[in-house]
């Protein structure tokens, strides 16, 4: 199958992405092309338009005279993700529940219970199964417009949820919450999801500020 530009730009934009989120390229960390394009065997142009990507996606920061650097996150920057992610988030379940879609609601399930990546801790594993169960209920929701902005923000949402993914107690209680999130949506009970995607949320941010070390995100 031939390899086309955009595919090369692909690729390059899930490499860079994924060393970011697991912390060897560090926030601040000025993206050097000449030595990215050596070390990866490809031109400068489908490297930039991974730049373009992840730029849009919030990983990466372009400054006039600085050139491109992995974004940085204060504190203000996360609390403002997450709230509006409890807005849309929690209204999203509550959809959810009132749709009681088979599908969505057995793949939820298995998103949730006994999470394989807990027993023998996998921290980027884990990371993907906790993706995968928001946009799971993101796409579940019924409202295209709401499962793109929900996604769009989980993709901004990477790098501040990095200082969580070392720490098996914090994953412990995120999949105790998935859990209750699920059976509130096997319930039908509407008002019920929305209440716990909406603690969910505001117990993750409460983890990251307890965990928040400005030398992580900044």
């Amino acid at each position: 199958m031939k390899i086309t530009r955009t595919s090369v730009a692909d690729r390059v934009a899930e490499q860079l992405r994924m060393r970011i989120i697991k912390g060897e390229l560090l926030p601040g960390e000025k993206i050097v092309e000449e030595e990215f394009c050596n070390e990866m065997e490809i031109s400068r142009t489908p490297l930039r338009e991974a730049f373009r990507v992840l730029q849009v996606e919030g990983f990466l920061s372009y400054k006039p005279r600085c050139g491109v650097t992995v974004s940085s996150y204060s504190i203000e920057d996360v609390e403002e993700l997450w709230d509006l992610r409890s807005v849309l988030e929690s209204t999203a379940a509550a959809r959810v529940a009132n749709n009681r879609q088979s599908d969505i609601i057995k793949n939820l399930a298995c998103l949730s219970s006994g999470n394989p990546f807990i027993q023998e801790y996998d921290s980027v594993s884990f990371s993907k199964n906790d993706t995968r169960f928001h946009t799971t209920i993101a796409n579940g929701c019924g409202n295209r417009w709401m499962e793109t902005e929900i996604v769009s923000l989980w993709q901004k949402a990477a790098m501040p949820r990095r200082v969580l993914l070392y720490d098996i107690e914090s994953a412990k209680q995120s999949c105790a919450e998935h859990e209750l999130i699920v059976q509130r949506i096997k319930d039908g009970d509407c008002e019920g999801a929305w209440k716990a995607m909406d603690s969910h949320i505001k117990n993750s941010l409460e983890r990251i500020k307890e965990k928040f070390d400005r030398s992580h995100l900044q």
